[in-house]
């Protein structure tokens, strides 16, 4: 994921960025001073020749589907022969941080990102639900 003025992204990309930002609304906006600019996941061809495939393809997903994994699912949705079938996923993609709470047997699990899908919902506490997408 890279910020939407970074070298690392095509003029294309920056274009697609550009056209998605217009009508994105994010269900919860975040304080600006405690997060750092916005960055961009944008799948694009790389070389001339890709990888082609025209079998039906079956992903399974369900509450145990967390994380990098609710972001994949996402990435799926709306592929032609792509079905994805089960339960809505975990929802989470904090890249969390662990903090031991002294002497007790207790953690404190502190999250340090925000992710939010196309459609403006956040992955954490929705997770990715194909029939809602």
């Amino acid at each position: 994921m890279y910020r939407k003025d970074s070298k690392e992204c095509s003029a294309n990309e920056k274009a697609a960025i550009a056209e998605f930002e217009k009508s994105f609304r994010p269900e919860w906006n975040f304080p600006a001073d405690q997060f750092s600019d916005w960055h961009y996941m944008v799948l694009s061809q790389v070389g001339s020749v890709g990888y082609h495939y025209d079998k039906p393809v079956v992903v399974l997903m369900n509450a145990k589907c967390f994380s990098a994994t609710d972001i994949f699912l996402a990435g799926l949705k709306g592929r032609e022969n792509l079905t994805l079938m089960g339960t809505a996923s975990g929802g989470g993609s904090a890249f969390k941080r662990t903090v031991d709470l002294g002497k007790t047997p207790l953690e404190l699990q502190i999250a340090r990102m925000a992710s939010f899908q196309a459609d403006g919902l956040l992955f954490d506490g929705n997770g990715f639900n194909r029939t809602e997408q």
